[in-house]
């Protein structure tokens, strides 16, 4: 209730609290974002960096891709072309990291 008795309606100030909220949020990522902007940069050497490679296994691996992978149709050979669930897709994909894993322990 007001002074004089009568009672007004907090949904006039919702909007405005509410406006006001997405603007401190808005504001808040934009700084942050200007903040972070220069720190995270692409390396696409850091994997091979911590875990080097051979090229055996490379090679090796290569090898497999060729046995496995289709390029006309750029697909996997073993992967259907259109999976009804996840549990589809989840045979394939065994086969196919079975194949890399038991290549790369023949170094």
């Amino acid at each position: 209730m007001d002074e004089d008795g009568s009672q007004t309606s907090n949904s006039e100030e919702i909007p405005s609290q509410n406006r006001e909220f997405k603007l401190s949020i808005q504001r808040a990522i934009k700084e942050t974002k200007r903040k972070l902007r220069g720190l995270w940069t692409n390396d696409d050497t850091l994997i091979e960096r911590f875990f080097p490679v051979g090229s055996a296994i490379k090679s090796r691996i290569a090898a497999v891709k060729l046995q496995n992978y289709n390029q006309s149709t750029r697909r996997w050979k073993t992967f259907p072309e259109v999976a009804n669930d996840v549990v589809g897709l989840a045979s394939p994909l065994w086969y196919l990291l079975n194949d890399f894993i038991l290549e790369s322990s023949k170094v």
